[in-house]
């Protein structure tokens, strides 16, 4: 039939034909629910449907609607009464269409959650009423984030970046709520949700995993690890991981060394390492651990997938989409404290009755120390590390930790990070796979900090476990130190793994508090 398919509205780049889709895409119902006025119109807007578009051209579509409304009076389809009634009613249009474009790619995640507990006869014909999690003004800071860091980035590499694709998403890590999603720079319905299905290589994103299974069996922040070059051999052939330098470090990296009285020339600290987000570091210290260890911790944190049994895994070679690094990211962020990430708050059916709730759950799958020390290792991410350039963009009482990841060849851009109440996720990369023109740095991580300094910087509580104390300790030496001693970092250990000995800045701090003690 004519009304089936002539062409009515233009989504972006998608075109509404039918009236069956308009009256989907202007209203939020089906066509037969539509109330006289909305269906006048439907038919107002077939004379010119750039003309007459509700939305661009309100007083002309209203004008055209009150038209169509004489028209079936004329007709005998309704009374005069009803016709002047219809005609005061507004189009009621404009916030439903600006507002749907926004959180189409949410409505993918209620959807494939309601699947697991309704069929989808259930969904398509008992009128069921969905209360979701998603609050606007976060979704509409996730797709603008998104959609215009994805507009800078073009306008800075040119054709370079043409077709560069994204997605963000935004979960309250207190409750596992998700509160926004943004599956690409399209924001009509039926558009590829690349927050749900672009499952791809997640690069230094992993590290954390790596490093917190190394705190969980005995290692401190402090505790030096190998950054020396290694090669591996697999089936005939070479793997010979590299940093992103090009170069193995050492102590002397560190910022206020003079000094190193360790053995090994390529030993560093391994927060700094995690810092730094060196290569070689990672790779050693996840085959010291074991592959199968660093995998154990993956799943606890929260993945489902297939974990490749590999080496490269240290680096990254297992495929996420972002909203599973979401629930791994939302894991750390909530203190070891498992939540599945969930968009539905309860579904009702048409009376209002309750027929599901979706509460909160929590498990407890690691131990707070572990995961206080990593937090502390991923708020260095920030300051001295890889996130560091948009650190001085946010407040100084604002805590924010994360980690950039950039999978091999640059071929994705990803950053995970969390303040004291979201965790956020942003990819980006090419539907094609082909290599971007930016990293994880300049890419990821810079729509990420747009995002998240649109809220109120409130630090609150960053509680310390029982059973952690904080030091001042000599980086180079692993020996314990003063405030004020040159190149002294403060870091949190497990009580009774603290340093034991005293460097020499901390002797003669000691001794002069002695001298002044004696002579007062």
């Amino acid at each position: 039939a004519y009304i089936n398919e002539v062409f009515v509205a233009q989504d972006g780049d998608r075109a509404i034909h039918g009236f069956g889709l308009a009256s989907e895409y202007f209203f939020s119902r089906s066509i037969d629910e539509l109330q006289p006025h909305q269906s006048a119109l439907m038919v107002a807007i077939m004379k010119g449907p750039s003309y007459y578009h509700p939305v661009k051209h309100p007083e002309r579509a209203l004008k055209r609607r009150n038209l169509v409304l004489d028209m079936m009076a004329e007709q005998g389809l309704m009374s005069t009464a009803d016709v002047t009634r219809y005609q005061q009613m507004p189009l009621g249009v404009e916030n439903n269409v600006r507002t749907r474009r926004h959180y189409a790619a949410y409505l993918d995640l209620v959807r494939q959650q309601l699947r697991r507990d309704y069929s989808e006869k259930d969904l398509a014909s008992q009128g069921l009423r969905i209360f979701t999690h998603m609050n606007p003004q976060w979704q509409w800071r996730a797709q603008n984030a998104l959609s215009s860091g994805v507009k800078r980035l073009q306008a800075r590499y040119g054709s370079k970046a043409t077709g560069v694709q994204g997605a963000v998403i935004v979960v309250d890590h207190t409750s596992g709520d998700v509160v926004a999603l943004a599956g690409g720079t399209a924001t009509y319905s039926g558009a590829y949700n690349r927050a749900l299905h672009a499952r791809r290589p997640i690069g230094s994103l992993v590290k954390p995993a790596v490093y917190l299974s190394a705190l969980e069996n005995g290692y401190q922040l402090q505790t030096p690890i190998s950054d020396a070059p290694m090669t591996l051999t697999a089936n005939g052939k070479d793997w010979r991981p590299e940093n992103f330098d090009r170069r193995s470090h050492t102590m002397a990296d560190l910022p206020g060394i003079e000094k190193a009285s360790i053995d090994d020339e390529y030993q560093i600290p391994l927060y700094y390492a995690l810092a730094k987000s060196y290569n070689i570091a990672a790779v050693r210290l996840g085959l010291n651990l074991g592959i199968d260890t660093v995998s154990d911790t993956l799943r606890r944190l929260g993945f489902e997938g297939h974990i490749p049994q590999v080496p490269s895994l240290m680096l990254g070679t297992v495929e996420m989409a972002p909203i599973e690094v979401a629930q791994m990211y939302t894991t750390l962020a909530n203190g070891g404290f498992y939540a599945p990430l969930k968009s539905i708050l309860q579904v009702t059916d048409h009376n209002g009755q309750t027929l599901t709730r979706y509460p909160l759950q929590f498990e407890q799958r690691i131990a707070l120390e572990p995961v206080h020390m990593l937090d502390y290792s991923l708020q260095s991410v920030m300051h001295e590390g890889t996130g560091s350039s948009v650190a001085k963009h946010f407040a100084a009482n604002h805590r924010i930790a994360g980690k950039t990841g950039t999978s091999n060849d640059q071929r994705d851009s990803w950053f995970a990070g969390y303040d004291v109440n979201q965790t956020a996720v942003v990819w980006l990369g090419f539907d094609d796979n082909k290599p971007l023109p930016f990293t994880a740095a300049g890419g990821a991580l810079q729509i990420w900090a747009a995002l998240m300094q649109q809220q109120n910087s409130v630090a609150g509580p960053n509680p310390v476990p029982d059973n952690i104390a904080y030091h001042w300790v000599d980086p180079g030496t692993g020996e314990l130190s003063r405030e004020n001693c040159r190149g002294a970092v403060y870091l949190p250990y497990q009580k009774g793994r603290e340093p034991q000995q005293e460097g020499p800045c901390y002797k003669s701090h000691s001794i002069l508090h002695w001298f002044k003690k004696w002579f007062q």
